[in-house]
C-alpha cells in the first residue's frame, strides 16, 4: 500500500524575509495560489519588498550598540504572524502591515484592536525578551517614526515616576486613585479615552510632556494609536523592573 507524500514547506514569511535581504529595493507582482486537497488559486499580489526589509534598517539604528546579539537576521526571520498566508493576502499586498508578529494582540489594550486581550507583558527569559524587541521594532517600523519611541519611553517612565512618588508618600485614597488614572492610560483603547485619562494626571507631572503626547497622537492615523499605546505598555513593563 503506498503511503503519502509530504513535502515540508517554510512558512510564508520566512519566504518574505529571504527575498526582502536578497531584493530590499524591489516590488514584486506574485501568482499565489495554495495547493492542498483542494487547490485554490489567490490571484496576483505585489511584494513590497523595500518595506519588510525596513526592519533591518531600523534593527541597525535601534540596536547599533549590540545589533549582533539582538535581533539576529535569523531571530527577525523567523518571526510567526499573525496572518496566515491566505488572510495576508487579503490585505491587497504583501509588505510590512501582513508580517504582524502573531501574538502581538495578546498585549494591546481589550477594544482596541479585533482579538485584543490586554495581557501585561512578562520579561522571564531571553526569548520573552527576543519577543519584545520583535514586537517593538514592528510597531516603530508602522508607526514610521523612531521619535515616538522616545516619546513612549519618557511617557513610561513619568508615570513609572508618579508611582514612585506617591508610594514615597504614603497609602490613602489619593495613592489608589492615582494607581487608578496611570492604569486608565495604559489600558485606553482609543484617543479619546487615552486624552481623557491623562487629563487628571498633567498636574502632578511633566505637563509640558504629555501636552508633547498629546499633540503627537492626534496626528496619528486612528489606526496607529493601538500601537503607540501598546509601545508605551511595553516601555513601562520593561522599566518597571529598573525603577
Amino acid at each position: 500500500m503506498l503511503g503519502k507524500l509530504a513535502i515540508p514547506t517554510k512558512q510564508w514569511s520566512q519566504l518574505i524575509f529571504v527575498l526582502a535581504q536578497k531584493y530590499p529595493d524591489k516590488i514584486f507582482t506574485a501568482y499565489s495560489y495554495n495547493l492542498s486537497q483542494t487547490n485554490t488559486t489567490l490571484g496576483f499580489i505585489n511584494l513590497y519588498l523595500p518595506e519588510v526589509s525596513e526592519l533591518y534598517e531600523l534593527r541597525d539604528k535601534l540596536f547599533i550598540d549590540n545589533k549582533d546579539t539582538i535581533l539576529k537576521d535569523e531571530q527577525i526571520e523567523r518571526l510567526e504572524t499573525f496572518f496566515t498566508f491566505k488572510n495576508a493576502c487579503k490585505l491587497g499586498s504583501i509588505g510590512l502591515k501582513s508580517i504582524e508578529p502573531a501574538k502581538l494582540r495578546e498585549y494591546m489594550p481589550i477594544g482596541s484592536k479585533e482579538y485584543a486581550q490586554g495581557k501585561e507583558f512578562k520579561f522571564t527569559d531571553e526569548i520573552s525578551y527576543i519577543n519584545y524587541s520583535l514586537y517593538k521594532l514592528w510597531i516603530i517600523a508602522m508607526l514610521n517614526k523612531t521619535e515616538l519611541l522616545e516619546l513612549a519611553t519618557r511617557l513610561a517612565e513619568s508615570l513609572l515616576a508618579l508611582e514612585a512618588k506617591r508610594k514615597e508618600e504614603g497609602g490613602g485614597r489619593g495613592k489608589t486613585a492615582l494607581f487608578q488614572d496611570i492604569e486608565e492610560v495604559k489600558v485606553a483603547k482609543n484617543l479619546r479615552g487615552f486624552i481623557d485619562a491623562l487629563t487628571p494626571l498633567i498636574e502632578s507631572a511633566n505637563a509640558d510632556l504629555f501636552a508633547n503626547v498629546v499633540e503627537q497622537v492626534l496626528k496619528m492615523p486612528v489606526d496607529n494609536f493601538p500601537l503607540f499605546i501598546t509601545l508605551v505598555r511595553f516601555e513601562y513593563a520593561y522599566l518597571k523592573p529598573k525603577k
